[in-house]
């Protein structure tokens, strides 16, 4: 799931208690910036990138393995 809009750019990694992770997309407001969050598969991984558009850089990179 991906989310965004006024909220901060936030990962948060599976842990003990949630299988999953987390990746909530920035928007313009005070003290954020605003996003892109692209998706692909490279190398069998999935590979999420969180793009800040405002400087033109990669504020986040997040590589996932297949599960089993």
């Amino acid at each position: 799931m991906l989310a965004g809009h006024l909220h901060r750019y936030m990962y948060q990694a599976p842990d003990a208690t949630r299988s999953w992770a987390e990746i909530v997309g920035g928007g313009r407001g005070r003290n954020t910036f605003q996003t892109l969050v692209e998706g692909k598969v490279e190398g069998g991984e999935l590979v999420m990138r969180v793009h800040n558009t405002d400087a033109g850089t990669i504020a986040g990179e997040h590589r996932f393995k297949p599960r089993t």
